[in-house]
C-alpha cells in the first residue's frame, strides 16, 4: 500500500494529467451538447420545456405544431405492436419448430431459448413516458474514445515517462522493484480509468437528465422502442445503472490492454501503432458487420459493440457453441474475462522478465533523417518562417488553430442547418420574411395582397370551388389546417408593413426585415 501511496503521489504533481483529464471531461460534455443542438426534442422539450411538461399534465394547447401529440401516437403504435410481439412469441415458436427438420439441433434449442428468455418480459407492464432521455443517452456513443484517451495518458505517465528517463532501472534493482511494482502500476491504471469511466458516464446521465428528464424511472425498459428486443426485466433506472457498470467494466479490459501493450513495446509510437491498428479494425467491425451477419462475432464481442446502449441491451442474438444457443452476453463476458487477465498477467510478467530500457524508436529516427535531408533542399533563411515554426510547431500553437478553425466551422455550417421554431407563428413569419425581406416595392406588396387573397380562400373554402376542383370533406380540413398554420405569422407580417407605413417617408423607400432574427443576434439594444 505503501509503494501504491507514492505512485497516486506522484501522478498527483503531473499538472499536464490533470489538465487532460478536465480538458476531457468537458469536451465530451461539450460533443454531447453539440450533438443534441442539431436534434428536434433541444427545441421542443429543452428550450421549450414549460410547454412540455403543461402537455404532459393534460394542457393540449401547448403542443402549438403537434409535436409532442405526434410523439405520443408514436409510442402508442409501438406498445401496441410490442404486445403484439410478445403475445405471439409462443405461438410463431411452434409454427417455426414445425418447419425445422429434425436434425438441426441448434436452431431448434435456439427458438426454444428464444422462447424461455423472452417468457421473463411477457408480463412486463410498458406504458407512454417521456423517452426523450433515455434515447439520447442510447444513442450517444463518443464517450469511449474519451475514456480511452484518458486512459492512454495515464498509462503514459505510469510506464513510458519513468522508462524514458531510465528509472526503471534504478526501481528494479530494488526489493520489490519486480512484481510488487507492476502490482502498483497496473492497479493505478485500472482505478484510474475507473474513477474517470464513473465520473464521465454519471456526469453524462445528469446532464441529459437536466437536458430532457427521464420520464417515471421505475417502467420497464421495453417502453422504450430502442429495447424491444431486450428480455430482461429491467426498469429505466436499473438499465442505466447497468449502461455505467457495463462501461466502467470495459475501462477494466482496455486498462489491462494498454498495461499489457506497454511492457511488451518500450517505445510510445510503436504501443500506439499496437493499440490502434486492432482499435480501427474493432471500430471497423462494429460499425459495418451486420448483427445477422455470418461475421457477427466480430461486432459482438466487440468493446464498441457493448458500449452502445442500443445493442448491449437492445438487442437479441445467440451462437451457435455445439449445436446449442449459448447467449451473446455469456460468451462475451467470457472472452473478456480471458483478454482480461491474460493480458494483467502478461504484463506483470513483461515487466519483470524483460529489460525495462525505453527502445530506440524507428518512426523517430526516421523523421530526423529526414529533417536532415529536408534541411539540405528546404533551407530557409528567413527570420519570419522561424517564428512560425517556432510558435506553430515547437510550441503546439497550431494545435490551437486547428480547434479554432474547426469550432469556425461548426458555426458556419450550423447557418445553413435547418432551423426549429418553437410556434407554428414563428415559423410562417421567418418563412415569408426570407422570401419577401428588402424594399418595400410594389412587387413586393402584391405578393401580400395574393398571399392574403390565398388565405382567406383556405379559410372559407367556397361550395362551387369545391365541387369544381372536387375537394373532399379531407381536403378542406387540411385545407383549415394550411390557414391555421400561416395565418398568425401573416398577420404579423402584415402588422410590420403597417407599422412601416405610419413613419415618416414614402413607403417604396422603406425595407422589410426580419426584425425577430436580427433581435435574436443582437438582443433587445433599446430602452
Amino acid at each position: 500500500m505503501r509503494l501504491t501511496g507514492y505512485e497516486i503521489k506522484k501522478l498527483m504533481t503531473q499538472i499536464p494529467l490533470w489538465i487532460a483529464f478536465i480538458g476531457l471531461f468537458v469536451g465530451n460534455l461539450f460533443l454531447l451538447f453539440m450533438i443534441q443542438k442539431k436534434e428536434a426534442a433541444y427545441v421542443y422539450v429543452y428550450q421549450q420545456k414549460d410547454q412540455y411538461i403543461a402537455f404532459c399534465e393534460g394542457n393540449e394547447q401547448a403542443d402549438e405544431l403537434g409535436f409532442y401529440e405526434a410523439d405520443l401516437e408514436e409510442q402508442k403504435r409501438y406498445l401496441d405492436s410490442y404486445r403484439e410481439f410478445i403475445s405471439q412469441m409462443q405461438d410463431r415458436s411452434k409454427a417455426m419448430e414445425n418447419v425445422i427438420s429434425e436434425g438441426n439441433h441448434y436452431l431448434t434449442d435456439n427458438i426454444r431459448k428464444t422462447c424461455h428468455d423472452f417468457s421473463a418480459v411477457a408480463k412486463a407492464s410498458v406504458t407512454v413516458d417521456n423517452c426523450f432521455g433515455i434515447k439520447a443517452l442510447a444513442e450517444y456513443q463518443y464517450g469511449i474514445f474519451f475514456a480511452i484517451s484518458f486512459q492512454g495518458v495515464l498509462t503514459w505517465y505510469l510506464l513510458f515517462y519513468e522508462r524514458n528517463r531510465k528509472l526503471f532501472i534504478l526501481i528494479k534493482g530494488c526489493k520489490n522493484g519486480h512484481h510488487v511494482t507492476a502490482y502498483s502500476k497496473l492497479f493505478l491504471l485500472l482505478s484510474g480509468g475507473v474513477l474517470y469511466t464513473l465520473l464521465q458516464e454519471t456526469s453524462v446521465v445528469l446532464f441529459l437528465k437536466w437536458m430532457y428528464g427521464y420520464g417515471n424511472m421505475n417502467r420497464h425498459v421495453q417502453s422504450v422502442s430502442l429495447f424491444r428486443n431486450c428480455p430482461y426485466v429491467l426498469s429505466v433506472g436499473q438499465a442505466i445503472g447497468l449502461l455505467i457498470f457495463l462501461r466502467v467494466g470495459l475501462s477494466l479490459l482496455t486498462g489491462s490492454v494498454l498495461f499489457m501493450a506497454g511492457m511488451l513495446v518500450k517505445s510510445e509510437t510503436g504501443a500506439f501503432i499496437v493499440m490502434m491498428l486492432p482499435m480501427i479494425c474493432e471500430y471497423a467491425a462494429y460499425h459495418f458487420i451486420a448483427v445477422t451477419g455470418t461475421l457477427r462475432v466480430c461486432k459482438i464481442i466487440n468493446p464498441f459493440f457493448y458500449w452502445d446502449m442500443r445493442q448491449a441491451l437492445g438487442s437479441y442474438v445467440n451462437f451457435n457453441f455445439g449445436g446449442h444457443a449459448i447467449g451473446k452476453n455469456e460468451v462475451a463476458v467470457s472472452v473478456f474475462l480471458i483478454i482480461y487477465v491474460v493480458c494483467c498477467a502478461s504484463g506483470i510478467n513483461l515487466f519483470h522478465r524483460t529489460c525495462q530500457i525505453s527502445d530506440s524508436d524507428r518512426l523517430e529516427t526516421l523523421i530526423i533523417r529526414l529533417r536532415k535531408k529536408w534541411s539540405v533542399l528546404g533551407h530557409r533563411r528567413n527570420l519570419v518562417y522561424y517564428e512560425f515554426y517556432k510558435l506553430l510547431i515547437q510550441q503546439k500553437k497550431g494545435i490551437v488553430i486547428i480547434i479554432a478553425l474547426w469550432l469556425m466551422m461548426q458555426n458556419v455550417f450550423a447557418v445553413y442547418a435547418p432551423q426549429y421554431y418553437a410556434t407554428a407563428k414563428d415559423a410562417a413569419y421567418h418563412m415569408y420574411l426570407k422570401n419577401l425581406s428588402g424594399q418595400l416595392t410594389e412587387e413586393t406588396l402584391e405578393q401580400v395582397e395574393n398571399e392574403k387573397r390565398r388565405l382567406e380562400q383556405l379559410q372559407e373554402p367556397s361550395r362551387e370551388s369545391a365541387e369544381m376542383s372536387g375537394t373532399d370533406e379531407i381536403d378542406r380540413l387540411l385545407m383549415q389546417l394550411e390557414w391555421q398554420r400561416l395565418h398568425e405569422g401573416f398577420q404579423e407580417l402584415t402588422d410590420q408593413i403597417r407599422g412601416l407605413s405610419e413613419k415618416e417617408g414614402k413607403l417604396s423607400e422603406k425595407y422589410l426585415l426580419d426584425e425577430k432574427a436580427y433581435l435574436d443576434i443582437w438582443g433587445k439594444c433599446y430602452p
